[in-house]
């Protein structure tokens, strides 16, 4: 905290009072060797990518069988949706994964919610693959018509074969208090790089200009910056660490997580906030 005996009483209450109405947004602690403020910055941007995930799977008892209805289901959805000729659209595939399956998944869950032993069905091959159909450049599009392009690839995918959206939650997850996914789509900001770069200058000029405030109304002036640290909160998905706020400013590499993808449900801008603690000498 400040020291008492450097401010007087009198004014200490003083700029406490100010700084409830004139930094009403801007975290301030003070200190006895300097100030620390938290500066927030934020940007928004429209999502540019739209995902809609899906899975093929196939079973038989025995390996080959499965592995020959698994290939002919997904020669078939990857066929139908190519055959759509979305230019923007991209399939990525995740790799195949064989399994032994001796349950149904959802008589097993519906057995469960009855309290009921879920019916052995015999030994099974499984074989799966998980898909993301992406649609780039989304960030130009209307409302309507990016919604009739999605609507045409879920309905031509299960058509096809392909069991659209995220994979289900299982009986233990659900009961452990998880939710079950049900959005069909998702959308994104594939690069963020540019986006949190003006998001720590944001922040950091608002750091500065909070501590100038609070420096002037304890008739000091405000020193060097002594040490940079970032606040990590939960509504910051794919913050990057404090460590790169210098390599950003002097523009060398990017965010460790410049890769990382801000994601929302629907269709609107999404929000990327960056909050820094920095703590400044005070003369």
């Amino acid at each position: 905290m400040i020291s008492h005996s450097k401010i007087p009483g009198r004014t200490f209450a003083t700029l406490v009072f100010c700084l409830s109405l004139s930094l009403a947004t801007t975290t301030v602690y003070a200190e006895e060797n300097g100030i620390t403020v938290i500066g927030s910055g934020t940007v928004d941007a429209r999502p540019d990518v739209a995902v809609v995930s899906g899975s093929i799977s196939a079973e038989a008892e025995l390996a080959d069988d499965a592995i020959t209805k698994f290939e002919a289901k997904k020669r078939s959805v990857l066929d139908a949706i190519k055959e759509l000729g979305i230019k923007m659209l991209v399939i990525e595939e995740s790799g195949v994964s064989i399994n032994a399956a001796t349950l149904d998944a959802q008589a097993a869950q519906m057995a469960a919610m009855r309290g009921e032993v879920p019916p052995d069905l015999g030994p099974k091959i499984s074989v799966s693959e998980a898909l993301d159909i992406r649609l780039t450049g989304i960030n130009d599009m209307e409302h309507s018509a990016l919604m009739k392009m999605i609507a045409s690839i879920l309905n031509t995918g299960n058509d096809a074969g392909l069991e659209v959206g995220p994979p289900a939650m299982n009986m233990i997850d659900i009961m452990r208090g998880g939710k079950q996914a049900s959005s069909l789509a998702s959308f994104k900001i594939s690069d963020t790089d540019d986006l949190e770069r003006i998001a720590y200058e944001r922040a950091m000029k608002d750091a500065k200009e909070a501590g100038q405030r609070l420096a002037e109304l304890a008739g000091a002036e405000l020193g060097k910056i002594v040490s940079v640290s970032q606040e990590l909160s939960d509504v910051e998905p794919g913050a990057s660490s404090s460590s790169a706020y210098v390599a950003l400013l002097m523009g060398a590499g990017s965010s460790p997580d410049g890769n990382d993808q801000f994601t929302s449900q629907t269709f609107q801008n999404i929000s990327i906030t960056v909050n820094l603690r920095v703590k400044f000498e005070m003369n």
